[in-house]
């Protein structure tokens, strides 16, 4: 039904099959072409420049993920 995710492959196998997904999403100039596939039901952390996601705190991505259940 849902799953949390990383940007990786099996993040758009799950995208493809329907799957509700929260995505921690790494911004670069590359990235575009591996964003998650089926946007109406993912909801994406897009980490930038100045943060990336190595660098999220526990209190950011619980943050992230408490809402995610309920918003689609």
């Amino acid at each position: 039904e849902s799953a949390i995710s990383i940007d990786n492959g099996i993040m758009q196998m799950l995208s493809l099959a329907g799957t509700k997904i929260a995505v921690f999403f790494n911004e670069d100039q590359n990235s575009e072409k591996f964003r998650p596939l089926n946007l109406e039901k993912t909801k994406i952390y897009s980490a930038s420049h100045s943060k990336k996601l190595e660098n999220l705190t526990s209190n950011e991505i619980i943050n992230f993920v408490s809402g995610f259940f309920n918003e689609f």
